[in-house]
């Protein structure tokens, strides 16, 4: 059988050159889907790179707009509206109506205090950003995006290709061989290029039926206009806009994702989870999503998704502080103290491991890495004072304290990497905020007027335990739950080691600095280690 085989293939010459005719043509055909797909490539690529110069410039120039026209403006008007304040306590008729006249003036000095944006109320900033570049640059990010998608799908067509005229190139030299040769040779040589030849006709079947990233020129347009309206805190009106995105391009993961943000600020909490389950479909980002989807979980109560979402994470990013943190509040949903401890000691281990890599190649760690870390500490704190999950039990003392150890610990790890510390066994117990009097005795409050700190420090009132002489003293402000960092106080311990100690924190930016009114707090840290909780008062 086999003979006879042979035998017939050696009489075949003019079929093996037939055949090396069709595969010849069959490489023209992908050669010429390679140029397709090539010149494809080329341009998208061309139009990523544009529309990424054009980001970075709208931005770019918007921004330093905005800030000479605005942020610079507004700091002007502020100071002018304390120093109106202060003539009106001061009598000083004059003063305030010059100081009137000159706020008055920023509308002719900047466009951002002019018309439109005046008559807008609150609104107006957000609107002149929107003006100036906000509308723009998020379009030229969002084509961006897409170009690049499109770049990198014809790219991968255009290297397939090339492989696939490799494959064909050895088949015909295969072909070749087998003119010249006879019997048992030319059938393996002829059975191979046959083989490599259906393969790849098949790949490139495949490969040519491959499909393109979808891009919708009307679903941008909708999406830019949700961005704008959600910047300017049009929430309907920005959640109907990402419909349309979506309707128009329901694979578009940005859309979906931005649209499940602004649901969960409506607290629609069972759609945002469905519009973040969308956006993952879609294949947005699926850190962020995990990240919003295990939070979600916790505040509704389901617990087992929570964990469920968190365990894959941190699989997938063992050393990121935003997995590890929600896993800490995961295992304190599950009233499980020993399990928050281990977590938290995870996150601890890992945080102080990857600083220690990074610091050893002579760099610094990422800010954002940091404050990951913090992140994951406010995440904790927040459900641990939301209102209780229904039907869960109470919680224990013992599991109160895992908590609150655990946020102590995110928070210090922040501290004693940032400023390289060694955590010492000094402490502060029973922290109160006050200020002194005339006699500096040391008066207790949690409320002040936005002139109690004018020459008079912030005073911390404290026990100290075996606080060292020099241990590094951090004093950090919070206004409304994010630090400001220009209230930051730094110092070292220059009391005794043990018994009544005060801390004096001066608020004072300048002469005319007035603490504008807001809810505040205040943390205290002994060589990196938070003493205590963060301490809350009120300036009205």
């Amino acid at each position: 059988m086999m003979k006879r085989i042979v035998d017939r293939l050696n009489e075949f010459d003019g079929w093996i050159g037939v055949i090396i005719g069709i595969v010849t043509v069959f490489a023209g055909i992908v050669g010429m889907l390679q140029v397709h797909a090539g010149n494809l490539n080329t341009d998208y690529r061309a139009q990523t790179q544009r529309y990424s110069l054009d980001a970075m410039r709208i931005r770019s120039v918007g921004e330093t707009m905005v800030s000479a026209n605005l942020d610079y403006a507004s700091r002007v008007e502020e100071l002018l509206t304390q120093q109106q304040d202060l003539a009106e306590l001061n009598g000083q008729t004059d003063a305030i109506t010059t100081l009137g006249d000159a706020k008055d003036a920023l509308t002719v000095i900047s466009p951002a205090y002019g018309e439109p944006y005046a008559s807008m109320g609150d609104k107006g900033p957000a609107a002149y950003e929107v003006d100036v570049y906000l509308r723009d640059a998020t379009n030229a990010e969002q084509m961006r995006t897409f170009m690049q998608a499109l770049d990198m799908a014809w790219d991968t067509k255009a290297n397939t290709y090339i492989v696939h005229l490799t494959l064909l190139a050895v088949v015909l030299g295969l072909l070749g061989l087998c003119l010249v040769m006879s019997d048992i040779p030319r059938l393996m040589i002829f059975s191979t290029a046959i083989v490599i030849t259906l393969i790849t006709a098949n790949w490139s079947i495949q490969t040519y039926r491959e499909p393109l990233p979808a891009y919708s020129a009307p679903a941008v347009d909708a999406y830019v206009k949700a961005y704008t309206l959600a910047y300017q805190a049009d929430v309907t009106g920005a959640v109907a806009a990402y419909d349309e995105a979506i309707a128009a391009l329901p694979s578009y993961g940005d859309a979906h994702y931005e649209r499940a943000l602004l649901l969960y600020t409506e607290g629609k909490n069972d759609e945002a989870l469905a519009g973040f389950a969308a956006a993952r479909a879609a294949g947005y980002d699926v850190s962020s999503v995990d990240s919003w989807q295990s939070y979600l979980y916790l505040i509704v109560g389901d617990i087992a998704n929570a964990r469920t979402i968190t365990v894959e994470w941190v699989k997938r990013e063992p050393a990121s502080p935003t997995a590890l943190g929600t896993m800490i509040a995961v295992t304190a949903a599950e009233q499980d103290p020993a399990a928050v401890a281990a977590a938290s000691k995870a996150m601890r281990d890992s945080a102080i491991a990857t600083v220690a890599d990074v610091r050893a190649k002579g760099n610094e760690p990422d800010e954002d890495f940091l404050y990951a870390i913090e992140e994951a500490a406010d995440v904790i704190a927040e459900l641990r004072d939301s209102e209780p999950i229904a039907g869960a039990p109470e919680r224990s003392a013992e599991q109160a304290l895992a908590i609150d150890a655990a946020i102590a610990d995110a928070r210090s790890l922040v501290t004693t990497l940032a400023f390289q510390l060694t955590p010492s066994a000094g402490s502060l117990q029973e922290l109160t905020l006050g200020t002194k009097d005339e006699n500096d005795s040391f008066v207790a409050s949690d409320t002040f007027d936005n002139t109690s700190f004018d020459g008079i420090p912030l005073t911390v009132q404290a026990t100290a335990t075996g606080v060292t002489a020099g241990a590094h003293v951090l004093v950090k402000f919070y206004a409304d739950g994010y630090e400001d960092e220009s209230l930051r106080f730094i110092g070292d311990w220059d009391q005794a080691s043990d018994g009544s100690a005060s801390i004096d924190v001066p608020i004072d930016l300048g002469p005319s600095y007035v603490l504008p009114e807001g809810d505040y707090a205040v943390e205290v840290y002994i060589d990196g280690t938070l003493q205590g909780t963060r301490m809350a008062f009120v300036v009205e």
